[in-house]
């Protein structure tokens, strides 16, 4: 059996244990296609519909044939997120909040002139997609309201009682994203920008102007962001060797080393890739080409 044919099974069985009563007719073959392009996504490694077509079983249909078939059912109306990626999500969220999850929010640039906002739960060095919007236009930031709708979706789809840390970009350190995350009891770690100003012991400063040296690591605590002075919340500035300029970091965690290596998570996870090859601190981002009802965009 070829490893093409071995992954669709695994996938398949796996799938199964979601969906009860167990499908049949043709809703069993909408799974089998749902696995097939699963399949042929891990395979390819690729979003591409002939990349996918490359790496799933064919059972000795062509290319443009697997193809036609995928697109087909990646366009039905009543193939929605809901009806096949919630239950999967929800179930995976279950089973991992055993352990105390990572969450990663993340924009990207995904092609035909969209942007991807995207919510993703860090598991061995991959960021899995729980919820994304699409939109058109450039490369950019999204408003803060909408990061906020994002993370609700995930929250109510998560857990009672598990332990969550969400990790972002310095696109994410909006006070009103953040008291979201504290009012929900969740733990946050984010870059933030240098310009942005804090108070602490009653003094107002500019964030860059704490200056760490390479090296270096300073830590302010208890501080208090913006002009709205949101907080308590603690600020690291953290200038690691080989790097030519420092990053700032701010988070409702007490421990703050435990802070710092969590952070490096968001850095070391990429969406749908075999392996990472982001360095820690970086500003690069994982690009993701999965779009709500589409992936061959």
């Amino acid at each position: 059996m070829s490893d093409t044919y071995r992954r669709y099974r695994a996938i398949k069985r796996a799938m199964m244990q979601f969906f009860q009563p167990r499908p049949t007719g043709h809703r069993e073959k909408q799974l089998n296609t749902l696995c097939a392009l699963i399949c042929g996504l891990a395979g390819g490694r690729h979003a591409h519909l002939p990349t996918i077509a490359d790496h799933a079983p064919s059972n000795g249909a062509q290319q443009e044939s697997l193809i036609k078939r995928f697109r087909r059912f990646l366009q039905h109306d009543t193939h929605t997120v809901d009806g096949w990626f919630l239950p999967v999500a929800a179930d995976l969220l279950t089973t991992l909040a055993a352990q105390p999850i990572q969450l990663v929010m993340d924009g990207s640039v995904v092609g035909r002139g969209c942007i991807a906002l995207m919510l993703s739960v860090v598991y061995h060095g991959r960021a899995l997609p729980r919820c994304w919007v699409v939109v058109s236009g450039a490369k950019g930031h999204f408003p803060q309201t909408m990061h906020q709708e994002l993370l609700a979706q995930v929250q109510a789809m998560m857990p009672e009682g598990a332990s969550v840390t969400c990790l972002g970009a310095g696109e994410f350190d909006g006070t009103k994203l953040q008291a979201d995350l504290r009012q929900g009891e969740w733990l946050s770690v984010c870059r933030t920008a240098s310009t942005i100003r804090i108070s602490a012991g009653g003094v107002s400063l500019q964030l860059g102007a704490l200056g760490p040296r390479p090296g270096e690591l300073l830590a302010v605590t208890p501080a208090f962001l913006t002009a709205e002075q949101y907080g308590p919340v603690s600020i690291l500035a953290i200038w690691e060797q080989g790097y030519t300029e420092p990053i700032y970091l701010v988070t409702t965690m007490v421990e703050l080393d435990a802070a710092v290596q969590r952070y490096k998570q968001r850095a070391h996870s990429e969406t749908f890739s075999p392996t990472s090859r982001v360095a820690a601190f970086t500003s690069t981002k994982a690009i993701s080409r999965t779009r709500r009802g589409c992936v061959d965009c």
